[in-house]
C-alpha cells in the first residue's frame, strides 16, 4: 500500500473515469503496447480502493476488473519507473497468486505507472504473457513512452469534464436566479393572473388569485374558472373565451368573480392566448379590480426546470482521425449522440456532413489547420443526426505529434443541446418580461443593493423623461434631479427588509398626478436584503373621488348636527353606526358609547318593541 494512498485515491476519483465507457485513444495505446512487446496481453489497469479496473484491454476478454490483493499492478503504482516480473512462478510475491495458479496463467508482467500529479500513480500500462521471459531495453522504453501517453491523455479528459461541468452550472445559476427574479416580480403584484386550458380548467394561479378566493393555490389549480363566475354570467364568459381561442385576438370584457362566502367582485379581464412549451394551447386571463384601481404585471408560467439535467455531464464521446488512412474512429457515446447504429464506420467526409451545412466549412477550417500546424480547436456547432433531428454539440480536437510531424487528431464530442435550449428560453423569458411589464400602465422596476436601477418598464422611463438604455445603471436621486426624503425614508425601510406602501405627488408630462408606491425588498435565502421591486401606480382620479367623499360625509355630519331632533343610523345588523348629539343627550350616553351595539341592547326590549317595524314591512 502506498503512502500517500489516500490522496493516490482522491487523485483517482478527480478523473471520473472508473466504470466508462471504452474510448478509441485508450484502446489504440493497449494495442500498441501489446504490440510493440510482443505480447497476447495488454491493459490499461486503474487501482481503485479494493479492485483494479481496466479503461482497455487486449486479450484478456470477458474481465472488466479484479481484486486488487490479486493485481500485480498494485505493485506497479509505488514503483517510479516500470515494474517488471521475469518468472511469476519462481517469484514468492506471485507464486501462489490465482491468477498465476489459474487463468489467465500469468508468466510475464510489466507495468508502467500512470501518474497525474505528484506522488504514487493512479494505474498502469501493463503488458502480459503466458511464458516466462525478458524484454528488451528498445520495448521498456516503448511501455514508458505509451504510458506518458496515457497519463497525457487522462489529464486532457479530466480537463475537459471539469470545463464543461463548471460551464454546466453557471449556466443552471444564471438561470435559477432570472426565473427566481420573474417569479417574485409577478407573484408580488396585486393583479390576479391564470393560466388555463381551453377548456377552462386552472393550470396556475398566482398568489393574489387565492387570496382573493380565500383559498390556497393548490387548491384552485384542477378547478375550472367558471366556478368562480356567478351562474347568470357563465354563458357570456364562455363566449368570451371561445372568442379568444377562435381568433388568437385578444379580449377585454367585465365580469363578476364570486369568493368562496358569496360575495361578488366586479373585475376587468384580459383575455389572450399562449402556448406551452408543447405547443399547447393555453388560456391567459388577467384581472384588475376596477373598483380599486389596482393594476400589476401578469404572470410568467413556471418554466420548466432543466437545473438536475444541466448540473451532469451529458455524456462526453471521443473520436480520433488518422491522415494517413482517413479512418474515423468514434466511441460507442459519439455513436450515439449521432443517432447512427453500434457497427456505423464515418469518414471524414460523411462526419463532417452530419453537421448543419452553415457549420460545415467551420469544421473543415479547424480541421485543416490543425493538419498544418496542430492548432486545437473547441467548438459549438449545430449538427443534424442521422435521424434528421438537430442539436447542438460541443467539438474539442488537437493534433498528436510524432517526429515533429500530426500523425493524428483526436478530441472529444459533447451534446450540449440542453444548455443551449436554456440559453434560449432565457432569452425568450426575458424578452416576455419586457414586452409584459411595458404594456401595462404602471411604472415597474428593480434596484440593486447600491440602489442602482437593474430593469424598468416603460412606464417608468417616461416618468424620468429618458431611453431605458440611459436610466439603468443610475441611481433614483440621479435620475430625479432632486431630493424626495418621503421617498428615500421609504427605500431605507425597504432595504431593512419591510414592505413599503406610500402615496407622493409628481409631475408627470406637465401635469401633477397622485402616485401610489409600492417597494417589495427582494431577500436571498440568507436572509439579506439583494434588491427592492418598486412599483408606481396613478391613483389620482382614486384620490380625487376619495376627497370628495370626505367632503360629502363631512357636510352630511354637519347637517345632521345643526338639525334639533334625535338622528341615528342603524346598519343591517341592528347596531348604531351614528348617532348626533341630540341623541346622545336623549339616550344619555356619549356616541363613543353607543356605536356599534345593537338597538335593543341599549332601548330594551319594551322601546325595541314599540320602534321595531312590525314583521310584514320588514319582509
Amino acid at each position: 500500500m502506498p503512502e500517500d494512498e489516500e490522496a493516490r485515491l482522491v487523485r483517482l476519483q478527480a478523473l471520473q473515469i472508473l466504470a466508462s465507457e471504452p474510448e478509441p485513444l485508450f484502446d489504440r495505446l493497449v494495442a500498441l503496447a501489446a504490440e510493440a512487446c510482443g505480447v497476447p496481453i495488454a491493459l490499461l489497469s486503474l487501482v481503485d480502493a479494493d479492485r483494479q479496473w481496466f479503461k482497455a484491454k487486449v486479450g484478456l476478454p470477458g474481465v472488466q476488473e479484479t481484486p486488487r490483493a490479486h493485481a500485480f499492478c498494485a505493485h506497479a503504482i509505488g514503483s517510479q519507473s516500470l515494474f517488471e516480473v521475469q518468472d511469476a512462478t519462481a517469484d514468492d510475491r506471485f507464486n501462489r497468486n490465482p491468477l498465476v495458479v489459474g487463468p489467465p496463467d500469468i508468466r510475464f508482467y510489466s507495468g508502467a505507472p500512470l501518474t497525474v500529479g505528484e506522488g504514487s500513480a493512479v494505474g498502469t500500462l501493463c503488458v502480459i504473457d503466458q511464458s516466462p521471459r525478458q524484454m528488451t531495453e528498445a520495448q521498456r522504453r516503448t511501455l514508458t513512452m505509451l504510458a506518458a501517453i496515457a497519463s497525457d491523455a487522462l489529464d486532457m479528459r479530466r480537463s475537459l469534464v471539469e470545463r464543461t461541468l463548471t460551464q454546466a452550472r453557471r449556466h443552471a445559476a444564471e438561470l435559477a436566479a432570472t426565473e427566481a427574479r420573474f417569479r417574485a416580480l409577478v407573484e408580488q403584484q396585486s393583479e390576479i393572473v391564470s393560466l388555463a386550458k381551453p377548456c377552462g380548467e386552472l393550470v396556475y394561479v398566482n398568489e393574489a388569485y387565492a387570496r382573493h378566493h380565500g383559498l390556497s393555490v393548490a387548491s384552485l389549480v384542477g378547478t375550472n374558472l367558471l366556478d368562480h363566475v356567478p351562474p347568470t354570467e357563465r354563458a357570456a364568459v364562455r363566449g368570451q373565451l371561445d372568442q379568444v381561442l377562435n381568433t388568437r385576438q385578444r379580449c377585454s370584457a367585465d365580469s363578476s368573480v364570486m369568493t368562496p362566502c358569496g360575495q361578488l367582485r366586479h373585475f376587468s379581464w384580459t383575455h389572450s392566448v399562449q402556448r406551452d412549451d408543447k405547443g399547447a394551447l393555453l388560456l391567459h386571463s388577467v384581472g384588475r379590480d376596477i373598483h380599486e384601481r389596482v393594476m400589476a404585471e401578469a404572470a410568467l408560467r413556471e418554466q420548466e426546470s432543466f437545473l438536475d439535467r444541466t448540473g451532469r455531464v451529458a455524456g462526453v464521446g471521443g473520436w480520433q482521425f488518422d491522415p494517413a488512412s482517413g479512418r474515423i474512429t468514434w466511441s460507442a457515446q459519439t455513436r450515439r449522440i449521432h443517432e447512427v447504429p453500434d457497427d456505423y464506420q464515418p469518414q471524414l467526409e460523411s462526419a463532417i456532413q452530419f453537421y448543419a451545412p452553415e457549420a460545415r466549412a467551420q469544421v473543415e477550417r479547424a480541421v485543416i489547420q490543425a493538419l498544418a500546424d496542430g492548432t486545437p480547436w473547441d467548438l459549438e456547432l449545430p449538427l443534424v443526426t442521422a435521424t434528421g433531428r438537430r442539436i447542438w454539440v460541443r467539438a474539442v480536437g488537437e493534433a498528436e505529434y510524432q517526429g515533429g510531424a500530426v500523425v493524428r487528431l483526436v478530441g472529444a464530442f459533447q451534446d450540449i443541446t440542453e444548455r443551449r435550449l436554456l440559453q434560449e428560453r432565457l432569452a425568450a423569458n426575458e424578452r416576455f418580461l419586457r414586452k409584459l411589464t411595458d404594456s401595462l400602465p404602471v411604472r415597474i422596476a428593480y434596484v440593486d443593493a447600491e440602489r442602482r436601477y437593474r430593469f424598468l418598464n416603460d412606464a417608468h422611463c417616461r416618468r424620468f423623461g429618458v431611453p431605458r438604455e440611459q436610466a439603468l445603471g443610475h441611481t433614483l436621486a440621479e435620475l430625479r434631479g432632486q431630493p424626495s426624503p418621503e421617498v428615500d425614508a421609504a427605500f431605507d425601510a425597504a432595504f431593512r427588509g419591510r414592505m413599503q406602501r406610500f402615496e407622493f405627488d409628481d409631475m408627470v408630462e406637465g401635469h401633477h398626478r397622485r402616485i401610489e408606491g409600492q417597494l417589495i425588498p427582494d431577500i436571498d435565502d440568507s436572509g439579506a436584503v439583494v434588491g427592492v421591486f418598486k412599483t408606481g401606480m396613478d391613483i389620482t382620479e382614486r384620490s380625487r373621488m376619495e376627497q370628495a367623499l370626505r367632503d360629502l360625509s363631512a357636510t352630511l355630519r354637519s347637517v345632521a348636527e345643526a338639525i334639533p331632533a334625535c338622528i341615528a343610523v342603524v346598519g343591517a345588523d341592528g347596531c348604531y353606526r351614528f348617532v348626533n348629539t341630540s341623541y346622545e343627550r336623549w339616550i344619555g350616553m356619549g356616541r363613543d358609547a353607543i356605536v356599534g351595539w345593537p338597538v335593543d341592547v341599549l332601548l330594551g326590549d319594551t322601546d325595541f318593541a314599540r320602534a321595531e317595524p312590525d314583521a310584514p314591512e320588514r319582509a
